[in-house]
C-alpha cells in the first residue's frame, strides 16, 4: 500500500506508562544510561539490582536522558526540534512517545523521506493519546496538535536536534478528549522528496501546555493522480558540483536550487517552459537552434528537467550589444527585390559579428523586440524560425524580448485570437508563436554585477485586431518580476528590457509598479526600442531611473540604410564594469557608417532643400546654420564643439524637440516649407519620401528627434570641424558638411 515509513516504537521499554498510569523501569543514574540492557527472571530487581520501579510521571527524555540509547531505539535518522532548544521535551514512554511539556511545544521529526522523487501526496495515519486525560490539571488546550512538512535544515550529530529548515504544508487536528487511544489521518499535499514531517504541539503562544502521546506512525504515498503537475530537477556544473541558488521559474511560480542543485516547482496549465536565470559564474551557451540554453518545452507527461552548466569565473566587465527592431519580413514586399530577412543576414549579422570581434571584453546581445515584421494581413511567423537561424550565426549569445509585431498570428473577425486549454488568457497565447520558436517572454540572466530582465510590454486588448494593444504588464508579469528581483541583491544593477518605451506607456497596467520594483537596484535603468528613433536617457516617470531608447537595426523598414532620425540601421554597444557604464556608442550596419570613430555624427548647412524628384522639404534656416545630427547625443554630453577655419568658435547646443509634420497627398515634386523650430532631420527624411517614394498620404517618416544640436557660425563660409565629447570622454570628430540636401551618397541608397 505504498507505505514509506512505519515506525511502532516497540523497543521502548523504559519508564512508568501515563496511560495507564503505571509504574516502569529505570536505572538509579537515569543520566548514565548508554546500552540496552535486558533483566531475566520473574522479579528484575532480584537480577539486577540498578533497575528500580518508578512512577508514571517520571520523564525519560528521548534526545537528552537516553541520549545514548538512540541508535539502540532504531531512531538514529530522527530529529527533534523544541521552543527554546529543549531537548527533554521528546519522551520516551513504554512502547510510544511522549510530546510536549507543560509549557514548551516541542516536535518530533521523522527522517528524510527519499524513497520517492519530486513530490508526493503524503498519507499520514498516527495514534495518538490525550497526555493529561483524567488529571486534574488537564486542558482541552493541550488537544490541539499540528503535523507538518519540514524542508532543509540541519541536523547535529551528537543532539539530534534539527535547525534551519523551513515549514511547507501543515494540518491542525484536535485530538478526542475521550479515554484511550485513538487513531488519525491527514494528508499532507506537493511534499518534496527529501523532506520530513513533524508532529507536535499547535504553536498557539508561549506558556500554553501543548503535550500528547504517540504511536504507530505510518506514511503513506496517495495515489501519484492525485499529485499537483510539477516540474523538479538538477542544476549541476560539468564538474559534478550543484548550483545552489539559481532561480528557476515556469512565468508563474518561482524557485530556488538547494545545496544539492535540485529545485521542485508547482505548474499550471498555461505553462509552456521551464526556465532558469544564468547564473554569473556560469558560461552562456547556445542551444542547437542558437539560442541561449536557459530553456525547456514543458510537457505535462514529462516531470524532469535538468540542466548541466560550464563554471566560469565572474565577468566583473562586459560588452551588451543592445539590437532594437530587426523587423525583417521573411518575404519580398513589392517593390523589393531582396526580402528584408537576406538583408539583415548579409548587412546586419557581418557587422555585428565585426564589431564582436573588435572587442576585448566578453560579448552578450538582446535584441529589443519586434524581431519579424508584420502588416496587416501578413503573416510572418514563418520568418520567425528563419531569422532565428541568422542570429546564431551571430559570434555571441544572443536573448530575445518580444515586440508588437512578434504575435502569433491572429487577424480580423475571419482569424481571431482564441484561448485554448494552454492559454487561458489571450495575451498567453499572443505569445506562443514566439515562445515556440525563442523561448520565454519574461526572464534573466545575470553576467557579474549587473542582473538583466527582459519583459514583454505589449498588452493586446483584442482579439480580432493586432493593432489594439498598449504598453503595460500582466498581473501575473508583474508577480513574476516580483519573485524574480526576491533573491537578486540589491546592490545589483538592473537593467530591464522592454520593446515599447516605459516612457511613452507611464499610465499602461502595472508600469509604475514594475518601475518602482526595478529602481530599488543599483542604477538601475530600462532599454527599450519600438520608437525606431534613437533617445540616448529619458526619466522615466520621473523615478530618477534612465531609460535608453534605441535606433532600429532596419532602419525605416528595410527601405533605405537609414532611419528617419538620420541614424544609420544599426545598434548600441555598453561596456559595463561592476553597475556602471564605462563606455557607450552607437554603430551602423552598412559601408563609411559602420565605424565608430568616423560615423557618430552628420553635419547639414542650414537652409538646404531636402529630398528628390517625388517631393521636397526646404528648411527656412539661414546657411549659417549649422546642423549636427550625433546620433547617440543627449544631455549627458559634455561638449559639442565647433571650429571655423581651424579655430575654436563655440558650442553647439541641443535642439528642443519640436516634432513637424505635413501630409503630402502626391509625390509630384512639390516643397514644402519646414519651420526653423523643427529640429527633425529633414536630409533623412527627405530621403525617404522625395527618392524612394515612401510616406505618401502619412506621417510615418517624419521621425522624432532627440539629439540634433545647432550652432551659428561667424563665418557662412569658413571650412567646419565638429569635435564631441561624450559622456564617457570619448571624443569624435566631423570635417565634412551637407551642402547639398537631393545629391545623396551611393551608400545611403538601400532600395533592394
Amino acid at each position: 500500500d505504498n507505505v514509506i515509513l512505519f515506525e511502532d516504537f516497540s523497543k521502548f521499554i523504559y519508564g512508568g506508562d501515563l496511560t495507564t498510569f503505571s509504574a516502569g523501569y529505570s536505572k538509579t543514574d537515569r543520566l548514565s544510561l548508554t546500552s540496552l540492557q535486558y533483566a531475566s527472571g520473574d522479579d528484575p530487581d532480584a537480577v539486577d539490582n540498578t533497575f528500580y520501579t518508578v512512577q508514571a510521571s517520571t520523564e525519560m527524555g528521548l534526545f537528552n536522558t537516553l541520549n545514548g540509547l538512540v541508535d539502540d531505539f532504531g531512531l538514529e535518522t530522527w530529529a527533534w526540534d523544541a521552543e527554546d532548544s529543549k531537548a527533554g521535551t521528546v519522551c520516551a514512554r513504554p512502547g510510544y512517545a511522549k510530546i510536549g511539556a507543560s509549557s514548551k511545544h516541542s516536535f518530533l521529526i521523522t527522517p528524510a523521506l527519499t524513497s520517492f522523487t519530486g513530490a508526493a501526496n503524503l498519507q499520514v495515519t498516527f495514534k495518538a493519546h490525550p497526555y493529561g486525560y483524567g488529571l486534574s490539571n488537564y486542558s482541552a488546550e493541550e488537544n490541539a496538535i499540528i503535523v507538518e512538512t519540514i524542508n532543509g535544515g540541519e541536523v547535529n550529530s551528537s543532539t539530534y536536534q534539527l535547525t534551519g529548515y523551513t515549514v511547507g504544508s501543515k494540518v491542525a487536528l484536535t485530538l478526542s478528549d475521550e479515554a484511550g487511544w485513538k487513531e488519525y489521518t491527514v494528508t499532507l499535499s506537493d511534499v518534496l522528496a527529501g523532506a520530513r514531517i513533524a508532529f507536535g504541539g499547535n504553536r498557539t503562544g508561549t506558556g500554553v501546555q501543548s503535550r500528547f502521546m504517540i504511536d504507530d506512525i505510518k506514511i503513506t504515498i496517495k495515489d501519484a493522480s492525485e499529485m499537483t503537475p510539477h516540474a523538479e530537477g538538477h542544476i549541476l556544473y560539468t564538474d559534478g558540483t550543484a548550483a545552489e541558488g539559481v532561480s528557476v521559474t515556469d512565468g508563474f511560480t518561482t524557485t530556488l536550487t538547494d545545496k544539492e542543485g535540485y529545485y521542485y516547482l508547482q505548474t499550471c496549465s498555461d505553462t509552456w517552459h521551464i526556465y532558469f536565470s544564468y547564473p554569473e559564474n556560469a558560461k552562456i551557451t547556445k542551444d542547437a537552434n542558437g539560442c541561449p540554453a536557459f530553456f525547456q518545452r514543458y510537457s505535462s507527461s514529462q516531470v524532469t528537467y535538468d540542466w548541466t552548466l560550464e563554471k566560469q569565473a565572474v565577468e566583473n566587465e562586459f560588452a551588451l550589444f543592445a539590437m532594437a527592431d530587426p523587423q525583417a519580413h521573411y518575404a519580398k514586399r513589392s517593390p523589393q527585390t531582396v526580402a528584408d530577412i537576406y538583408r539583415f543576414r548579409d548587412e546586419s549579422v557581418p557587422a555585428i559579428n565585426t564589431e564582436v570581434a573588435a572587442q576585448t571584453l566578453p560579448c552578450y546581445g538582446i535584441t529589443l523586440g519586434d524581431i519579424v515584421y508584420s502588416e496587416n494581413s501578413r503573416n510572418s511567423n514563418p520568418g520567425l524560425t528563419t531569422i532565428r537561424t541568422y542570429f546564431g550565426q551571430i559570434n555571441m549569445p544572443v536573448f530575445q524580448v518580444m515586440g508588437n509585431h512578434d504575435y502569433t498570428y491572429f487577424y480580423g473577425t475571419s482569424n481571431p485570437l482564441t484561448t485554448d486549454a494552454t492559454s487561458s488568457d489571450i495575451n498567453l497565447k499572443v505569445s506562443r508563436a514566439f515562445e515556440s520558436v525563442f523561448g520565454p517572454v519574461n526572464f534573466s540572466f545575470n553576467r557579474g554585477n549587473v542582473h538583466v530582465v527582459s519583459m514583454k510590454n505589449i498588452y493586446f486588448n483584442s482579439t480580432t485586431s493586432a493593432s489594439d494593444y498598449a504598453g503595460g504588464f500582466s498581473d501575473a508579469q508583474y508577480q513574476w518580476l516580483k519573485d524574480d528581483l526576491a533573491s537578486v541583491p540589491k546592490t545589483k544593477k538592473v537593467i530591464l528590457c522592454v520593446h515599447i518605451p516605459m516612457t511613452s506607456c507611464s499610465g499602461g497596467k502595472n508600469v509604475a509598479n514594475v518601475i518602482n520594483l526595478a529602481k530599488q537596484y543599483q542604477d538601475a535603468c530600462v532599454f527599450s526600442g519600438h520608437t525606431h528613433y534613437k533617445r540616448g536617457v529619458s526619466n522615466v516617470l520621473s523615478s530618477g531611473m534612465y531609460e535608453h531608447i534605441h535606433a532600429a537595426v532596419c532602419g525605416q523598414w528595410w527601405w533605405s540604410r537609414i532611419a528617419g532620425d538620420g541614424c544609420p540601421n544599426g545598434y548600441t554597444v555598453y561596456s559595463l564594469k561592476g553597475t556602471q557604464f564605462t563606455d557607450e556608442y552607437f554603430v551602423g550596419c552598412n559601408e563609411q557608417m559602420d565605424q565608430r570613430q568616423t560615423c557618430q555624427m552628420r553635419v547639414y548647412r542650414g537652409g538646404l532643400k531636402y529630398g528628390g524628384s517625388n517631393v521636397y522639404f526646404q528648411t527656412t534656416l539661414p546657411s549659417s546654420t549649422l546642423l549636427i545630427n550625433i546620433f547617440n547625443g543627449d544631455t549627458r554630453w559634455k561638449s559639442v564643439k565647433v571650429y571655423e577655419n581651424g579655430v575654436y568658435k563655440g558650442e553647439a547646443s541641443r535642439m528642443t524637440v519640436s516634432k513637424y509634420t505635413v501630409t503630402v497627398p502626391n509625390f509630384d515634386g512639390s516643397t514644402y516649407d519646414i519651420p526653423a523650430t523643427s529640429n527633425q532631420d529633414w536630409w533623412a527624411i527627405g530621403y525617404h519620401m522625395g527618392i524612394v517614394g515612401r510616406g505618401k498620404g502619412s506621417t510615418n517618416y517624419m521621425t522624432n528627434q532627440f539629439h540634433m544640436y545647432s550652432y551659428t557660425m561667424t563665418d557662412p563660409t569658413a571650412s567646419v570641424k565638429v569635435e564631441a565629447t561624450d559622456p564617457y570622454g570619448n571624443v569624435y570628430t566631423c570635417e565634412s558638411v551637407v551642402e547639398d540636401g537631393t545629391n545623396y551618397p551611393d551608400y545611403i541608397v538601400g532600395i533592394r
